[in-house]
């Protein structure tokens, strides 16, 4: 069928029509996808003229990341067989407001007291968006639970980001932290996101393990 000179195309049928495109379809200046996309996916936007399938959560760790013993700055996040991607898509921050969290949690041995500190950073191939800073840990003596979120929005000019820290389960070992970050940032091209960990020096007895971590959008 072809209309190349017709105002309008109106197609009445009292049954159901069908239309097959053997590409994508064009809508005035928008694209749309001409492929099913994959079981759970949604149809999102780039912002700009064209929509593709894509997934509500962006992110999720299958496997432990473990920065211990060493005072290089380690990747929290194991990217092995991982769900979804560490990459935001190009135009995915749009618009101004939307916000992105990291969720991380797993396990940490600390026992030198007044002497291990530890320095959290949220970054990007080009930027680091969030830095605590050291940080003087309390002597927890053993293994306890921990938990990192940080949240992440796109103000319109800059990515404005606040890192929350928590671990311990009891009051005698419970501690926490919180840093923000404000940095120049370009959501037109994908960004590649880590968290990293880093000891102020080198111990057997300072490390700390993820065993998950989760990027999603909550707004």
């Amino acid at each position: 069928m072809s209309c190349k000179n017709a105002a309008d195309l109106q197609i009445v049928s009292p049954a159901s029509v069908q239309m097959t495109f053997p590409g994508t379809l064009k809508l005035n200046a928008y694209t749309i996808p001409g492929t099913l996309g994959t079981a759970g996916q949604v149809l999102t936007s780039d912002g700009v003229n064209t929509a593709s399938w894509g997934t509500i959560g962006l992110f999720s760790q299958t496997q432990p990341a473990t920065c211990g013993n060493t005072a290089v700055e380690t990747t929290l996040m194991n990217l092995t067989s991982p769900g979804g991607s560490n990459t935001i898509p190009a135009y995915y921050l749009f618009p101004t407001g939307k916000t992105i969290v990291f969720n991380m949690s797993g396990v940490a041995l600390t026992t030198n007291l007044n002497l291990s500190s530890l320095r959290l950073r949220l970054k990007t191939a080009t930027n680091t968006v969030c830095d605590s800073g050291f940080v003087s840990m309390a002597n927890i003596g053993g293994g306890v639970s921990w938990s990192i979120r940080i949240q992440t929005m796109w103000t319109g000019t800059n990515l404005k980001s606040n890192l929350s820290f928590v671990y311990g389960s009891q009051p005698s070992t419970v501690g926490s932290f919180n840093s923000v970050g404000t940095v120049a940032f370009d959501p037109t091209i994908p960004q590649t996101f880590s968290i990293t960990a880093q000891w102020n020096a080198a111990s057997v007895n300072a490390t700390m393990t993820s065993n998950s971590c989760v990027i999603s959008p909550i707004f």
